[in-house]
């Protein structure tokens, strides 16, 4: 938060913050338990909650680790006590699990992809609906990431009746090892688009 209003639209509290939310400078009279990034600050621990984790802005740092392992090739995004990749000058991390949030952002941008080329295709666009509301969904609500896929069942589904024509074991490890070369290069081309 970096002003707050009464009901007339007079200014009656205005807040700055450091980097990773310290609290810089304040005037006026209002209080609010909103803070930093407007997330709750606990007036008692003097911590901010994030939804997910707690978060001590005099470190920059959360209490508990995330769930997220991290990307090797972005070693700040390894360290899972850090607040978004230590970078809070342009980035912020409002459910306490940065790259959730990014993946959610990612899922929504591919959803919109799909329907603008399905619509140009002149195909059905009811599934991309439904999975773009999902994954919208998966954005607004913390922890929950790739909802929309919950939509592609039916992908899910071939993916399995394929596999059960394989020969062998290594027919099998075949396909598996280049399903997870397409994960790998999509997480590669997330990241890419990250900056």
């Amino acid at each position: 938060m970096r002003q707050l209003a009464d009901e007339s639209g007079d200014i009656v509290l205005a807040q700055s913050y450091e980097p990773f939310g310290d609290l810089l400078t304040s005037a006026g009279t209002a209080t609010t338990t909103y803070g930093f990034a407007a997330e709750n600050f606990d007036l008692v621990t003097g911590l901010i909650y994030l939804r997910a984790r707690m978060m001590m802005s005099s470190l920059g740092r959360f209490l508990t680790r995330d769930t997220f392992p991290g990307f090797y090739n972005r070693p700040a995004s390894l360290n899972p006590f850090t607040y978004a990749e230590n970078n809070a000058v342009n980035f912020t991390d409002p459910s306490g699990r940065f790259l959730d949030t990014l993946l959610d952002i990612a899922f929504v941008t591919y959803d919109i992809y799909l329907l603008g080329e399905h619509w140009a295709q002149g195909c059905d666009l009811t599934a991309d609906w439904i999975a773009l509301g999902l994954d919208v969904a998966g954005l607004v609500i913390p922890g929950v990431t790739g909802l929309g896929m919950v939509s592609k069942v039916d992908d899910v589904y071939d993916i399995v009746r394929i596999s059960n024509h394989f020969d062998n074991v290594g027919d099998a490890a075949h396909f598996v090892g280049a399903v997870q070369n397409v994960e790998v290069a999509t997480t590669v081309l997330r990241n890419v688009s990250r900056g």
